[in-house]
């Protein structure tokens, strides 16, 4: 652009500022000058006939006329300026005159030509201009927006070269690492979040690829902390990058063990309340056959009688430590329908595999009920888990869960289409189990949800199985 204006501004001898005004002036004033021009000429042309040739200066209307004109209009223009010229030309001959309007109109259009293509070329610069502006604009506007959107979001989000060090992060992955915000740039990422500098250590021949991983980070302050992150390879000239994203799930994953840990120990209780049961039946029987024979005068001084009373004393005294549940009154609060949507989330893969389906009639909003979400999910994750076996070798291949409520009550019920229950008397008895597996889960999950203050019921229909699960609502607690 500065080139051209160079060459233009040497061609017109006139500076920048007056070519652009010349460019932005209306055609007809520059056609109003042409012709006061063309006048003029004239006149001196006229004035001055037999002394000397004023042909060139028929130029000089041209030139205002060319910024206005179209290129056929500047060949007309050019054509009437060389017949004018012709008038006033004292010519030898009929070939003198012919030569001399011959060499006036190429002169002359030629010119106009030359003017409007400096013109057009000008105005094409000047218009691309404006675009690269108004994009050099919107790029900024763009890049501001991303950055304002990168150091607002609370997820850390940084650039790496191949090299594993920093190029750009924003202030969420300052506080992250424990670091100045003006210690980032260049810092070696592998001993804060290793699993980033092992993607960038692959061949660098692989494709770009994007993952998603859970790893342990190192702060600078030496802590640890559990990060997830999410990151994606591109090429550069430069080089590989790898852009992340990573998030601090420290909280979540020690709160998630914790129930874990809360939730093996109950079951682990029920497990141990069911062994006491049946061991507590075992001692009974044996305690008959011992008092039996204890009667007998042959049997009351023999010592292995006494060892056998002495162990079934003991097993007795084990069995007598068997759990008894209660519904506390400090278990919290939990939205219902937030677990059905976990189990949702969590079962459906599953039933899509197999090829079967699940009907949801939920209410939008159901009252919240007292429990554990954990304990109460997992309820009904081994129903459905129970039910998609019950389904495998049916012709129609359908779970139904619905959910009611009332004003003290949450009722789920799921609902199969499988083979059914062959003795439902015998549902709900540890160790019991109608498919070849440990029989505990029907026992345990009724159990704890018993410990909440609800329970679990099979329901009979024609077709199928059914069960029922009964929460105590937050409502009916308060009262």
């Amino acid at each position: 652009m500065g080139s051209f204006s160079r060459i233009v501004n040497a061609d017109t001898s006139l500076p920048a500022g007056d070519l652009s005004r010349l460019l932005a002036a209306k055609p007809l004033s520059l056609l109003t000058w042409s012709f006061t021009l063309l006048a003029i000429v004239i006149i001196l042309d006229y004035l001055i006939l037999d002394d000397v040739s004023l042909g060139v200066l028929y130029i000089v209307p041209m030139l205002p006329a060319a910024v206005a004109f179209s290129r056929w209009q500047i060949l007309g223009f050019a054509l009437f300026l060389a017949l004018l010229r012709s008038v006033f030309v004292n010519a030898t001959s009929p070939t003198d005159a012919f030569l001399r309007f011959l060499m006036g109109l190429l002169a002359y259009a030629a010119t106009g030509l030359f003017v409007e293509e400096l013109v057009r070329n000008r105005r094409l610069i000047l218009h691309h201009s404006v675009e690269l502006e108004q994009q050099a604009n919107l790029r900024r506007e763009a890049e501001s927006h991303l950055k304002a959107l990168a150091q607002s979001n609370p997820a850390a989000i940084l650039t790496l070269d191949e090299e594993g060090r920093i190029l750009a992060a924003n202030r969420a992955t300052a506080e992250l690492l424990a670091l100045p915000p003006q210690d980032l740039p260049g810092r070696a990422i592998a001993s804060h979040l290793p699993v980033l500098a092992d993607a960038l250590s692959l061949r660098s021949d692989l494709p770009t690829f994007r993952t998603a991983a859970q790893c342990q980070g190192r702060r600078g302050n030496g802590s640890l902390f559990v990060a997830h992150t999410w990151f994606s390879t591109y090429s550069t000239p430069n080089g590989r990058r790898l852009a992340a994203i990573a998030v601090d799930v420290s909280d979540e994953v020690r709160e998630r063990e914790e129930q874990n840990l809360r939730q093996l120990l109950l079951n682990n209780k029920i497990v141990a309340a069911a062994v006491s049961h049946e061991m507590r039946n075992v001692c009974g029987a044996i305690q008959l056959v011992h008092t039996r024979l204890s009667a007998d005068p042959k049997f009351q001084h023999q010592d292995d009688l006494r060892v056998l009373n002495g162990l079934v004393e003991a097993l007795s005294q084990i069995a007598s430590t068997e759990l008894r549940l209660r519904a506390s009154e400090s278990l919290p609060w939990i939205d219902v329908n937030e677990v059905l949507n976990q189990l949702r989330i969590i079962i459906q893969p599953d039933w899509d595999d197999a090829g079967a389906s699940i009907r949801w009639n939920v209410p939008a909003s159901l009252p919240p009920a007292r429990g554990e979400s954990y304990g109460v999910l997992q309820s009904m994750m081994n129903l459905a888990q129970n039910s998609l076996r019950a389904v495998a070798g049916a012709a129609e291949r359908r779970l139904e869960i619905s959910a009611s409520s009332s004003a003290d009550t949450v009722i789920i019920q799921l609902t199969d289409s499988g083979h059914g229950v062959v003795n439902p008397s015998r549902l709900f008895t540890a160790f019991y189990t109608e498919s070849g597996h440990t029989g505990l889960g029907l026992y345990v999950s009724r159990a704890i949800l018993r410990s909440y203050g609800g329970d679990l019921r099979h329901v009979p229909t024609a077709h199928g199985a059914a069960f029922q699960i009964e929460l105590s609502t937050a409502r009916h607690m308060a009262s």
